[in-house]
């Protein structure tokens, strides 16, 4: 289990991979395909880029979410404007994307997500930080 808290909301990861989200949700950040807020734990989407995916760890800061896979890799919802979800759009997005492996080099694990305000960063078990979003 893990959770994670931002500005306006939280969202927490259970032992069987599932995310809940709870509170403001202005720009889709719960992940639950909706931007309506909510006071008591929401799933998030399941369907889509989360099918069949366990989820292991979270982070959120200010408008957009990150997700970390047991097999290394990272989604991502919420506000977009600065390309924090790293899916090559600037569209938010009320459900989870996956993030594009872009320069991770092949072969690369990412074992650990952080987000700020507009951007998103990966520890990979080759001890290198991968960042995107607003530089």
């Amino acid at each position: 289990m893990q959770l994670s808290a931002g500005y306006y909301s939280a969202l927490g990861v259970t032992n069987g991979g599932l995310m809940y989200g709870w509170g403001q949700n202005t720009l889709g950040w719960l992940g639950n395909d909706t931007t309506t807020n909510t006071i008591t734990p929401t799933q998030v989407v399941t369907d889509g880029a989360l099918k069949g995916v366990a989820l292991t760890k979270v982070a959120i800061r200010y408008q957009h979410t990150l997700a970390l896979s047991e097999d290394g890799r990272v989604f991502a919802w919420g506000q977009n404007q600065h390309g924090q979800l790293g899916d090559g759009t600037t569209t938010n997005s009320a459900v989870p994307v996956e993030v594009k492996r872009g320069q991770i080099p092949v072969g690369v694990k990412l074992i650990d997500i952080g987000a700020g305000a507009n951007w998103s960063a990966a520890l990979g078990d080759d001890g290198q930080v991968y960042v995107w979003g607003l530089n």
